[in-house]
């Protein structure tokens, strides 16, 4: 049987209750995201390139690069990932995702997964101080060498 149109209406206190239940369920809905995850985001360019350029054994690019050497990550908060190196010979750009796995607040270390093209990779990021941090670079992660990266505007 159908009821009539008035008997449908909802109140302005049930209105009120509704709006009360989901705006305290959405923090829940939404997850327990850690807060760390926000000192990532933004531009970082490598501190000082020749410990990546003496891995290259180079001699010719080392002294000629160094000065002019360069490496950017910029961690997006949506979760993109834009990679950007020149290092004499070696130039490049690459983007991908990038997901924050976990933090341990007592050595400041973060454990991200990057996605790279089809290169998934584990990254640990210690945070050095509120301007440093300290990684394998992404686009280089074959290296297995840590290097140092400020934050940049």
């Amino acid at each position: 049987m159908l009821r009539p149109v008035e008997s449908c209406r909802t109140t302005t206190s049930q209105l009120f209750f509704a709006s009360l239940f989901a705006f305290m369920l959405a923090p829940l809905l939404a997850g327990c995201g850690d807060p760390n995850r926000a000192k990532i985001i933004g531009n970082w360019e490598i501190k000082t390139a020749d410990k990546v350029l003496r891995r290259f054994k180079d001699k010719e690019q080392n002294s000629n690069a160094s000065t002019a050497s360069r490496m950017r990550l910029e961690f997006r908060s949506g979760g993109t990932l834009k990679t950007s190196t020149h290092m004499g010979s070696i130039q490049g750009q690459k983007e991908g995702q990038w997901e924050w796995l976990s933090f341990d607040k007592d050595d400041s270390t973060a454990k991200l997964k990057i996605t790279l093209g089809l290169q998934v990779t584990e990254h640990e990021v210690r945070f050095l101080d509120e301007q440093t941090i300290e990684l394998v670079p992404p686009n280089m992660a074959g290296l297995d060498l840590k290097v140092q990266f400020v934050r940049s505007k």
